[in-house]
């Protein structure tokens, strides 16, 4: 078989994953409300809290860390302890997450509050577009505590201290240049202090929500987009590589639309830096496991994460992790052989029915976490 290698995933079953699953914004939302019941009922907003908090975990866990049967569970993070659904509402909805200096701030009083326009230094890069070293423009604005607009909250920002920051990041074009602006994700929660329990957390949900690796959202065709998300996980004692595909249905209303994998082409390419394809190089063992049935109804505005890669009870011995994602499509990583390998994917989807999504989806490449 020569590359690009393709295959078409068979039918398992009726089997179907849940597709009641909360969008990133709801989550970010939901934090919000917990801070503002907390300012007025505490009793009430302790109670949501717990209860939010153990909800959103099950039903993260519900998606990101399926697996296939016979085969031990994903792990989602390193984190010892529960992630609160604060941190992984906001680690769902970032574009980009840092630790940075504040060079500049200086938040002048407005009608919405205040506004300030900052200069942060990149310390530490947690996920996302901007490198360490690098200079951020910020503009944000305090916020009015009270229904009169006469108090406001307390400042963000001090100068010449460090933050964990939760960003959202989109390109802006004049016509002239292109010009990467930031915001935060979130006006009352997306800044913190960067101590050491704190930013454990907030690796761990960002790991949950996000992956080990994930590669950017496609193009969305029609209902859907996709991406591509990668954990490294254990299965034994020897390293392997999961992949899965993050699906997210962009429209509104009550459009929910079935996505059915089982009668999909798959076609899959793996390369190195320089772009030169890699071919399998492992054999799949006698007792390789095709996925279960991957049909989902995904409602607007809602997302799934849908597991690609296959388990295989004879997993051959490497050094930094070990791939399949269908019959006869292998790889083994050995220590020193890679520096980077790049994994992409294209889903040809033919026509079902009219309740069905169709389609070709082609997900950008992603980098294995395999170093």
């Amino acid at each position: 078989m020569k590359p690009p290698y393709s295959h078409a995933l068979p039918p398992n079953g009726p089997t179907s994953l849940p597709y009641d699953v909360i969008s990133p914004g709801v989550l970010a939302e939901l934090g919000v409300a917990i801070v503002t019941l907390t300012r007025l009922y505490h009793p009430i907003a302790f109670a949501g809290l717990v209860f939010c908090t153990l909800f959103t975990i099950c039903a993260r866990a519900d998606v990101t860390a399926t697996t296939q049967p016979g085969s031990k569970a994903t792990r989602l993070t390193v984190y010892p302890h529960p992630i609160g659904a604060g941190v992984l509402g906001l680690a769902a909805g970032s574009t980009d997450v840092i630790i940075a200096e504040v060079l500049e701030t200086n938040p002048r009083e407005a009608i919405e509050g205040a506004r300030d326009n900052m200069k942060l230094k990149v310390v530490r890069l947690l996920m996302g577009r901007p490198a360490v070293g690098e200079t951020l423009d910020l503009y944000y604005h305090l916020l009015w505590t009270d229904k009169h607009s006469m108090t406001l909250e307390a400042p963000k920002f001090e100068k010449g201290k460090q933050y964990i920051l939760f960003l959202r990041s989109h390109i802006l074009n004049d016509f002239v240049s292109q010009k990467i602006e930031y915001e935060l994700a979130d006006q009352w929660l997306a800044v913190m202090p960067p101590d050491a329990d704190r930013l454990a957390e907030v690796e761990g949900a960002i790991r949950a929500t996000q992956g080990d690796a994930r590669g950017a959202w496609c193009e969305s065709v029609a209902a859907y987009r996709g991406r591509l998300v990668a954990y490294r996980d254990t299965q034994g004692k020897r390293p392997v590589v999961n992949v899965f595909l993050d699906l997210d249905n962009v429209t509104g209303g009550e459009n929910d639309v079935l996505f059915d994998l089982n009668h999909a082409t798959v076609t899959w390419i793996l390369t190195d830096e320089a772009g030169h394809v890699i071919e399998p190089n492992a054999p799949v063992g006698k007792r390789a496991k095709e996925p279960m049935s991957q049909k989902v109804l995904v409602k607007s505005q809602c997302s799934v994460r849908l597991p690609l890669s296959q388990t295989d009870d004879d997993i051959p011995d490497s050094q930094n992790g070990f791939l399949t994602v269908a019959p006869g499509l292998a790889w083994v990583f050995n220590g020193g052989d890679e520096k980077a390998c790049f994994l992409s994917c294209k889903i040809e989807m033919p026509f079902i029915s009219r309740s069905a999504w169709y389609g070709t989806m082609e997900l950008p490449k992603i980098a294995l976490p395999i170093n």
